[in-house]
């Protein structure tokens, strides 16, 4: 199947981030690489396990996401496999 991946930002009672970022049915053992708005450098790096399949979360990141950012996924060979962008999503 064709990679997929998913993104969250969850800013949890007006202070606390989360940042998470997935991917699933990617190539095994790959490094993945993550940017932000086309910066030139990664905000985080995941390996793939044996299927394909990674995940990573970050509480308080460094970095700020805000309705509109584009997120950018590269494989090792600097191709961009996946991309999205970030729409806010109210919850009760």
């Amino acid at each position: 199947g064709d990679i997929e991946g998913e993104a969250e930002f969850e800013i949890e009672d007006g202070s606390a981030r989360k940042f998470m970022v997935e991917i699933e049915d990617g190539t095994p053992d790959e490094m993945y690489s993550v940017y932000l708005d086309g910066s030139a450098n990664p905000i985080a790096t995941l390996t793939a396990d044996a299927r394909g399949d990674t995940r990573l979360v970050i509480f308080n990141p460094d970095f700020t996401i805000t309705d509109g950012t584009t997120l950018t996924v590269k494989d090792e060979s600097n191709t961009v496999v996946l991309e999205g962008m970030f729409h806010p999503v109210l919850e009760d």
